[in-house]
C-alpha cells in the first residue's frame, strides 16, 4: 500500500500506523537529524535527545494523517512538515 492509501485507510478507521511508520521512518528520520542538528545547542540546553525528536517524529506523523487531503494534490510526506516542527519546538519548550 502506498502511504496515502494507507493514511486514507487509517482515516477510515483502521489501525495501520505501524505499517505507515515502518514506510515513512526513514523520511522522518532525515527530517529529525537536520533539525536536531541545527538544533543542538537548544537540544541540549532542554536534555532533548535524537530519541525524543524521534517520538516527537511519530506524533507528527500522526498529525500528518489526519490532516491529509487527497483533493490537496500532495503526498503525504508533504503534510509532515508543519507538524514536526511544532512537535519540536514543543519539545524543546518553544511556542509558535
Amino acid at each position: 500500500m502506498t502511504n496515502e492509501a494507507l493514511a486514507l485507510a487509517i482515516q477510515g478507521g483502521q489501525d495501520l500506523y505501524g505499517e505507515l511508520w515502518e514506510q515513512m521512518k526513514r523520511l522522518i528520520y532525515q527530517l529529525v537529524c537536520i533539525a536536531y542538528n541545527k538544533r543542538a545547542e537548544s537540544c541540549a540546553r532542554a536534555g532533548v535527545e535524537l530519541e525524543d525528536l524521534l517520538q516527537c517524529g511519530f506524533l507528527a506523523l500522526c498529525d500528518a494523517v489526519k490532516a491529509y487531503d487527497p483533493g490537496k494534490g500532495y503526498k503525504l510526506s508533504a503534510f509532515i512538515k508543519y507538524p514536526l516542527q511544532n512537535h519540536i519546538n514543543a519539545a524543546l519548550g518553544r511556542r509558535g
